[in-house]
């Protein structure tokens, strides 16, 4: 594409940009709706949001009117998903691309960074650019070999405690470096804390940690599947402390016995 504008061009407004966006996105979403199975049909929220950004983002080398307006644009946003925009960019996500983006979205209230590699520094530009943030995913986070990644650390996990208003915080299937049980502590302290997901943290989840959420008053949902540190302790203490809690699941936890499930039920 040219960038030898005519005179006569006018850089477009906010309203332009949008219409433009919502065509990038029909044009998207119908593409992918004729590759999909007819069960996955349904064309996610998530997914729309995704081409969304990846047409912004041939927008902004258009002009600084185009930039501008795009930024206007994504201050407004309320759910990101970084992979997907991403991969469809043949880029990795790395930390600097999660400030970026974070960066520009003050709004943002759900935040997708499933299977990102994702460091303590990652985590802290999070925190500070999105203090609205509802939902945090950092499921399947883990180092990559190699490169300049370090794993998520619990000073990392420590740093979430300042998202006074987080409520969902999805941790499956990832690792974290160092001793947690301190950092779960700090989180439990946060009173908007209501979903905890832990399935397959093995690694690095030990029963001194899962007793440590006992201290978080407002959970109602925590998923501590396939955890081989879960022990009858650990969860006593949930049962104490977690009065509102709703749900809870111990599959394939082969420690526990029917001391802790009965604490539980009790």
């Amino acid at each position: 594409m040219s960038t030898n504008l005519p005179s006569s061009w006018q850089e477009p407004d906010v309203a332009v940009v949008e219409l433009v966006l919502q065509a990038c996105r029909l044009i998207d979403s119908w593409n992918a709706r004729s590759v999909l199975r007819r069960e996955d049909a349904g064309w996610t929220t998530r997914h729309q949001c995704a081409a969304q950004w990846r047409a912004s983002a041939i927008l902004c080398r258009l002009s600084s009117g185009w930039r501008q307006a795009v930024s206007g644009w994504r201050a407004h946003t309320l759910e990101l998903c970084p992979s997907l925009v991403c991969r469809s960019l043949n880029q990795r996500v790395t930390d600097a691309a999660i400030a970026s983006s974070t960066a520009c979205c003050p709004a943002l209230t759900l935040l997708d960074l499933s299977s990102v590699p994702v460091n303590d520094t990652a985590l802290e530009a999070v925190v500070r650019h999105c203090p609205r943030l509802v939902s945090l995913s950092i499921s399947g986070s883990r180092s990559i070999s190699g490169s300049r990644f370090d794993s998520l650390s619990d000073a990392g996990l420590r740093t979430l405690a300042r998202c006074s208003r987080l409520s969902h915080l999805e941790l499956s299937n990832s690792t974290v470096n160092g001793p947690t049980a301190d950092a779960l502590r700090v989180l439990a302290a946060c009173y908007s804390l209501t979903r905890v997901n832990l399935t397959g943290s093995s690694s690095w989840l030990t029963d001194e940690g899962v007793g440590a959420l006992s201290a978080c008053t407002s959970l109602r949902s925590l998923l501590l599947s396939s955890n081989n540190g879960v022990r009858d302790s650990g969860l006593q203490a949930v049962a104490t402390g977690c009065t509102s809690l709703s749900q809870i699941d111990l599959s394939n936890c082969r420690r526990v016995t029917d001391e802790g499930v009965a604490a539980l039920a009790a």
